[in-house]
C-alpha cells in the first residue's frame, strides 16, 4: 500500500552473522512445518524506549475505531498519520512517549489497517510477551551504543536459541493480540512500530511522568501536533 512507503519500508537485513543465525533457527523449524518469530518484537533492532510496553488486559473493552501503537518515540504525529494512511486515520491520541492511540474513521478501517500492516507474531510455547530492560540499560546512554549492542546480541542469541529448541519440538503459538509493522525508517535508523487493538485501559494516566525524550535525544524536544500534544 501507498502509506508503507516513503519512510517505512520492511525490515533490512541485518549483520550477516546475525542472519545466518536467524536462518539456522528458521531451518530447523522449518523441518516441522512450522515458523517462529526470532525477534519477533523488534529486539533486532535494539532501540531502547522510553516507556514500557503495555500488554492488554483479560476480558478488554476494545475501541473497535481505534488501535494501539508501541515504539513511536521517535515518530512524530504526522509520520504516524502517514504510517496509516491507505486507511484514513482520524487523528492521533498520544499516552505517553513511546505509546499512541491511533483513532480512525470507523471499526473497518481500523481492521484493515491492524490485519494489513501488521503480521503475525509467532512465539515459542512459553515464551514470555513481556517487555524486558536490563536495569543497567537505563543507565547507558548513546555513548554506550556498541557495549549496549553486544550485550543484546549475546541476550538476543541466548533467547533464540531458546525458542528455537522450542519451535524444533513443535510448540509456537501466536501472540493474540500484538502484531508487528513494518520498521519505520527515519535518519539512517529503524524503529520497530507493533500494534494492537486498543481497549478502554489504553488512556493517557492522571498524572504524567516527566518527558525522557530530551535525555533521549540529547536536545530540547519540540512539543507533538494533535492528540494533545504529549512528549516531544
Amino acid at each position: 500500500p501507498r502509506g508503507l512507503r516513503g519512510g517505512v519500508e520492511a525490515m533490512e537485513d541485518p549483520a550477516v552473522d546475525e542472519e545466518e543465525q536467524r536462518e539456522r533457527i528458521r531451518a530447523r523449524a522449518a523441518k516441522f512445518g512450522i515458523a517462529v518469530d526470532v525477534a519477533p518484537y523488534g529486539e533486532n533492532v535494539r532501540r531502547k524506549f522510553c516507556c514500557e510496553r503495555r500488554d492488554i488486559e483479560e476480558s478488554p473493552e476494545l475501541l473497535p475505531d481505534t488501535l494501539h501503537c508501541f515504539g513511536l518515540d521517535r515518530l512524530s504525529t504526522a509520520e504516524i498519520m502517514r504510517y496509516f494512511e491507505d486507511f484514513a486515520p482520524s487523528f492521533v491520541l498520544w499516552l505517553n512517549d513511546s505509546s499512541a492511540n491511533v483513532v480512525f474513521g470507523d471499526a473497518a478501517n481500523a481492521n484493515r489497517a491492524y490485519m494489513t500492516v501488521g503480521e503475525p507474531i509467532r512465539l515459542a510455547a512459553g515464551a514470555s510477551t513481556a517487555e524486558t530492560l536490563d536495569p543497567e540499560d537505563e543507565e547507558m546512554g548513546e555513548a554506550d551504543e556498541e557495549a549496549k549492542a553486544a550485550k543484546e546480541a549475546e541476550k538476543l542469541a541466548a533467547k533464540e536459541a531458546a525458542e528455537a529448541a522450542a519451535a524444533a519440538a513443535g510448540e509456537v503459538r501466536e501472540d493474540p493480540w500484538w502484531r508487528r509493522g513494518p520498521d519505520y525508517r527515519k535518519s539512517g535508523r529503524k524503529y520497530p512500530v507493533l500494534v494492537r487493538p486498543a481497549s478502554k485501559q489504553d488512556k493517557k494516566p492522571d498524572h504524567l511522568p516527566r518527558s525522557k525524550r530530551l535525555w533521549l535525544q540529547g536536545n530540547k524536544p519540540q512539543r507533538r501536533s494533535g492528540g494533545g500534544g504529549y512528549g516531544g
